[in-house]
Parts: C-alpha cells; sequence; structure tokens
C-alpha cells in the first residue's frame, strides 16, 4: 500500500473518504474496458473509523462510478482470514467464483509455447476457471475473459503440472522463473502468502 498509494493518486484512480477534512479511507479501482470488468482494490479504513459504514459508503460510490463508466462486474480479491472484509462483500451482492493460492513461487519444469499454438491451450485453461484470468503486473487483478484478451496480454505459455498464463496458474505454481504467482492450485512456493478469494458482483443499472 505505501508504495502503491502514489500510483494511484497519480492515475486518477484512487477515491478516498473525509471526515472533517481527514482522509479516513480509500480504495482504488482499475477498469478492464474489453471486458467490462471494474476491479476493486486496496480498500482501508482508519482504525478509529471503522465500523461506521465507510467501507460499504466506499464501496457502494465507486461501484456507481463503473456503472456511469459501463462496467457490467465488479470483481476483487480478499484474504481468506479477512472475515470481515468477506462479509462487507457478500453483503453487497458479491459472491465467490475463485480460490487462489498466492506467493512467490520456486522455478518448475515447464515447456513454453509462443505463437498462435497457445491458443489452444489458454482455451482450456480458460474452461477450467470458468472464463476467469489473473495476472500480478502492476496490480494483483482477475477479470472475466476471451481468449483474446489473454492473447493480447501475454506473450507465451507454461506447461507443466499446470498452466502458467504469465503470472497465473491454472492448477499448481507453473513457471520457468522465480516470479510472484496467483495460482489455483497448491504447489511449490518459496514464500506462501496464503489463499485469497475471488469476489464477483454483477452491476445492475437502477430503473
Amino acid at each position: 500500500m505505501p508504495r502503491a498509494i502514489n500510483d494511484w493518486v497519480n492515475e486518477g484512480t484512487a477515491y478516498v473518504a473525509v471526515v472533517e477534512g481527514r482522509v479516513v479511507g480509500v480504495i482504488n479501482i482499475v477498469m478492464v474496458k474489453e471486458m467490462g470488468v471494474v476491479w476493486l482494490e486496496g480498500i482501508r479504513i482508519h482504525p478509529s473509523y471503522r465500523r461506521m459504514g465507510i467501507g460499504r459508503a466506499l464501496t457502494e460510490y465507486v461501484l456507481n462510478e463503473a456503472l456511469r463508466n459501463n462496467a457490467r462486474y465488479a470483481s476483487l480479491m480478499i484474504a481468506e482470514w479477512n472475515e470481515p472484509s468477506q462479509r462487507l462483500a457478500k453483503s453487497l451482492g458479491f459472491y465467490e467464483v475463485l480460490t487462489l493460492h498466492t506467493g512467490v513461487a520456486r522455478p518448475s519444469q515447464v515447456s513454453v509455447v509462443r505463437g498462435d499454438p497457445m491458443r489452444y491451450i489458454v482455451r482450456e485453461a480458460l474452461r477450467r476457471t470458468n472464463g476467469y484470468f489473473c495476472m500480478t503486473e502492476r496490480h494483483w487483478l482477475c477479470t472475466r475473459a476471451n481468449e483474446d484478451f489473454v492473447m493480447a496480454t501475454i506473450s507465451e505459455v507454461y506447461v507443466g503440472r499446470g498452466i502458467g498464463l504469465g503470472s497465473f496458474s491454472v492448477g499448481p505454481p507453473t513457471t520457468p522463473m522465480k516470479m510472484e504467482v496467483l495460482a489455483t492450485e497448491e504447489g511449490d512456493f518459496e514464500n506462501y502468502y496464503g489463499r485469497f478469494i475471488v469476489y464477483e458482483k454483477e452491476l445492475v443499472r437502477s430503473g
């Protein structure tokens, strides 16, 4: 957060809650316009202002902003241990779509595939995830995706114990290099961060 917040402010994608002139909450959004998805991340509320509905108000505000920008779905990721945030997400209509194992993965034995032959592998990976794709570059982000979106996002795929789509592994961590990975199954992590749950909500215009 201390490193990311300056980038969010510079990019103009951070929203804050202000009480009596004091910033007491923050959330960042990333628009995945190709997929009609808004990604919510980094929500934090000052400890002295928690349990006052600020997190809910901030989230509802950015969801309305996303609707105005033609987003059809909103997604976010919450650590498995963070029960308060999970309760908030569920109360706002979010539902679980994906569980991820996260951390720095050790290199594994893989075959590297590039170019058009990637497409069949990408198709199979999306079938296994019910059409979701994640990445760790600049943002930990998961979105609905199609083959063309994934093909335009990554330059190669890794085939081993799982399928590696850049920093996203369908199956256990599958990467030829040490790197931060989001994986759908447990595996060989040098530094394991834990399990995270991806939630999604369909955005519907009122009236």
